[in-house]
């Protein structure tokens, strides 16, 4: 009696793995929208503290596959360069179809009140159409927004791109998502067309920039920021070179800070990376990506920051990891802004309870790291600052603050 009650519970124990094997396998089969977040459309931040910003959240496979696919067409290297090359932005060309996330596509959609769209694009993903809610809408679309937006600050160097505009439409029982490299939507009644690009309007076919020019450009110009650092410097030392550069050879620009209007590049690295002053000249955006793309470039971990100073201003600075694994705040702006031009360290690698201006630094920046387009989520899961300044007890040009 006893070995068939075994028997029994064993075959009850197979039939419910088999039960509990078959639903997993269901879900997975789901679009990766179900499962993460079908609930509210919302993409979720992950619970631990993360160094890129496309690490801070939770994303499907097709998400982190167009992620990757941002960075090779950026690189320049000439393949699928999809965010540099003009033949990516022809909408006279054939059509092309695919199914594979990551890849080009180029076609027409017609809406419902006859408004037509022709596009090139990225597809992104691909759901039934019978599956696809509007909770599974709001969920894909948020995924690209962050995707973008996390793309955008963890590359800095990336200065000529803007903006998200989203391709979906209906073929065979199956529903796309894309993002538009650029669209022209024209409507029976209407006399003009509404045009878009991923690109900023310089550097579209026939603008006063060339992507590729404006590249070599930018990496001449760290390269030459890089070469004013001695010889065997340590961490702190290069930071503090590369400080003292931005802040010596720029001037803060008044102009966009006084009505909020003035050059693209001003919030882009390349106008910090130049070494520009006047109406020309970088804000704190264009300080703070600019240290990030030096960093990078001598593999020193560092982030950008968002947040506000000085009563609800908005503001950006960036963090930076030390050899003892702590982060940092570094505010070139504020350096460069300093009254007493021989003291370019006051607010260099400091810590959350440094006392700056009878503030401690987190009570003066609040972070809020706002996604960079709308509907996206808030990355507040970054790196967690130092409480205390990084250690200055050396001899040498940043000795004093």
């Amino acid at each position: 009696m006893e070995k068939k009650n075994d028997v029994g519970r064993s075959f009850m124990k197979k039939r419910w793995l088999s039960i509990l094997f078959i639903l997993c396998m269901s879900l997975a089969l789901l679009p990766g929208t179900a499962r993460a977040s079908a609930e509210n459309g919302r993409v979720d931040l992950k619970p631990t503290s993360e160094l890129r910003w496309i690490d801070r959240v939770e994303l499907p496979d097709y998400a982190l596959t167009l992620y990757e696919t941002l960075e090779e067409a950026a690189d320049g290297d000439g393949y699928k360069d999809y965010l540099i090359d003009d033949e990516y932005y022809d909408l006279e060309g054939d059509n092309i179809r695919t199914d594979m996330p990551g890849e080009f596509m180029r076609g027409t959609v017609t809406s419902s009140d006859v408004s037509t769209t022709r596009y090139t694009a990225i597809l992104v993903t691909t759901t039934k159409t019978d599956e696809t809610d509007q909770n599974t809408k709001d969920y894909i679309a948020n995924c690209i927004r962050t995707v973008v937006s996390a793309f955008k600050f963890d590359h800095q160097e990336v200065f000529w791109i803007k903006g998200v505009y989203r391709v979906e439409f209906n073929r065979n029982g199956t529903r796309y998502y894309c993002l538009a490299l650029c669209a022209n939507n024209s409507k029976p009644d209407a006399e003009n067309t509404t045009y878009y690009e991923i690109r900023r309007s310089d550097f579209r076919t026939g603008g006063q920039w060339d992507i590729r020019g404006a590249m070599a450009r930018r990496d001449t110009n760290v390269e030459k920021i890089l070469a004013a650092i001695p010889a065997g410097a340590n961490r702190f030392m290069q930071i503090y070179y590369l400080n003292k550069w931005l802040a010596e050879n720029n001037q803060y620009n008044t102009t966009v800070k006084k009505d909020g209007d003035g050059p693209w590049y001003a919030y882009e690295c390349i106008s910090a990376l130049e070494g520009l002053t006047g109406v020309d000249g970088p804000v704190c955006s264009g300080y703070a990506s600019a240290l990030k793309v030096l960093c990078d470039k001598l593999g020193i971990p560092c982030i950008t920051v968002t947040g506000w100073v000085s009563e609800n201003t908005k503001h950006r600075w960036n963090y930076i990891q030390m050899e003892d694994g702590k982060w940092y705040a570094v505010d070139v702006t504020n350096n460069d802004r300093n009254d007493n031009s021989a003291n370019l360290t006051k607010w260099l690698l400091v810590g959350g309870k440094t006392v700056i201006n009878r503030k401690e630094f987190l009570e003066n920046h609040p972070a809020h790291n706002r996604s960079y387009y709308g509907g996206g989520t808030d990355f507040t899961n970054g790196p967690v600052l130092s409480d205390e300044a990084y250690p200055r007890s050396f001899t040498g040009p940043a000795g004093g603050s």
